[in-house]
């Protein structure tokens, strides 16, 4: 199987090689998709093409080329290519930005060097390839998925297929996240590598799976070897889930692989399942389940075998397991009151020193309810004590002169003697 799997890749490296530099021409540059289109028909093998500004597919209809090409932002630029499809081409992609997916079928030979980067469309994966051939994602590549939608999907539907991920493959985010890989199926002359850095996308329900592996078969052959993160959710994704291989099947898992956290449950670093025939299984690499951070919540396992057969068709050597962590929340910092500023009454001319007295309120201030305010009688007026008669007023009343009341009798009886007298 080894020995197909590399002469595969030879022969991919043998088609893609340029020819000499006195044969190849560089076109262009094309600032249009139907002069893209002009220099694709005419191009001979080796030839570089050229393009410049923002180039929009047209029509539907994809582009081919029946030699290999390669296409290049011209010196000094970054150009970019909307909606690209390419059907029966050998192309080599450099320093150019893809937006609203490439989507690749037939049989394809498609290398994306260093510089490329890919964006889905929306809900659509950001590189479809579908068929047969070759797809070969150097590292310093970075692709990702639309709302929801794959980093990379992969249909192997007949003939020989051989794939190599060594770039930043992430799957789009939304209420769902899409995954980073998907490759399904994978049938009997079908091997891939992937060793770059995969992440599933994040949903705000259930976070994508990093790399989704289904319906395996034949002599199917795939190593893992990189660095595999499912993306965090209410319920976070799966670092990679296998289901369904037969046959002959081969799978080779390393690297790091940990599931994404979650707030209910985390993900699984690793799921394998609904393995038969001759199919195996290796493993020697760190994996970890993602953590949790409900207070109910469950974290995610290490490595989840389901069936018996599935376990009998594992084998474990040099591996790090270890189950996610439940994390609780810090709680929050007690905040310091703060002292209120205090304005000086209006009498009140010179600072205050001592403020310690003023910040608590007086005693009269504490107001009852009205139903516990006694009801208070006012008690009778005080008697006066006896006085001396009080003294003639401010203006007396004018009288003739009188003599003292203790010899008023005397003088009274005399005028008697005198007036008998005459």
């Amino acid at each position: 199987m080894r020995t197909r799997l590399w002469a595969i890749a030879l022969s991919f490296i043998l088609l893609m090689l340029p020819v000499s530099s006195s044969i190849a021409e560089t076109l262009g540059p094309a600032s249009t998709y139907d002069e893209l289109r002009r220099y694709l028909s005419s191009a001979n093998q080796g030839d570089i093409i050229q393009i410049t500004g923002t180039l929009s597919a047209d029509s539907s209809v994809p582009l081919s080329a029946a030699c290999s090409v390669h296409l290049s932002s011209a010196d000094g630029e970054s150009a970019t290519i909307h909606h690209l499809r390419l059907r029966d081409a050998s192309i080599i992609l450099t320093n150019i930005t893809l937006k609203d997916s490439l989507v690749v079928d037939g049989t394809s030979h498609i290398q994306l060097a260093s510089g490329v980067s890919v964006f889905g469309a929306e809900q659509q994966s950001g590189i479809d390839f579908s068929g047969s051939g070759t797809l070969i994602i150097d590292r310093g590549c970075s692709i990702t998925g639309g709302s929801e939608s794959a980093g990379i999907s992969i249909r192997h539907n007949s003939g020989e297929f051989y794939t190599s991920i060594d770039g930043n493959v992430h799957g789009g985010s939304g209420r769902t996240g899409g995954a980073g890989i998907v490759i399904s199926p994978l049938s009997s002359a079908g091997a891939a590598m992937i060793s770059g850095s995969i992440q599933g996308g994040e949903g705000s329900d259930h976070g994508g799976h990093a790399l989704n592996l289904y319906d395996l078969n034949g002599n199917a052959f795939v190593t893992v070897d990189g660095n595999l993160r499912g993306g965090s959710g209410v319920i976070g994704g799966d670092g990679i889930q296998l289901v369904a291989a037969r046959d002959n099947v081969s799978v080779g898992i390393g690297g790091k692989v940990k599931g994404g956290s979650g707030e209910i449950y985390g993900g699984d670093a690793l799921i394998l399942m609904n393995a038969e025939g001759a199919s195996a299984f290796h493993l020697s690499g760190a994996f970890s389940g993602g953590d949790a951070s409900g207070s109910d919540a469950q974290p995610g396992t290490s490595l989840l075998l389901v069936g018996d057969s599935t376990a009998a068709r594992t084998h474990i050597t040099d591996c790090i397991l270890e189950d996610g962590m439940q994390l609780t929340a810090a709680p929050l910092a007690t905040a310091t009151p703060s002292v209120p500023n205090i304005t000086p009454l209006p009498e009140i001319t010179a600072s205050v020193e001592n403020t310690e007295s003023l910040l608590a309120p007086p005693q009269e201030t504490e107001f009852a309810s009205p139903s516990e305010v006694p009801v208070h009688t006012p008690a009778p007026p005080a008697k006066p004590d006896p006085a001396p008669e009080s003294a003639p007023s401010a203006e007396p009343e004018v009288t003739p002169d009188l003599p003292s009341e203790a010899g008023s009798e005397t003088d009274f009886a005399g005028e008697a003697t005198s007036s008998e007298a005459f």
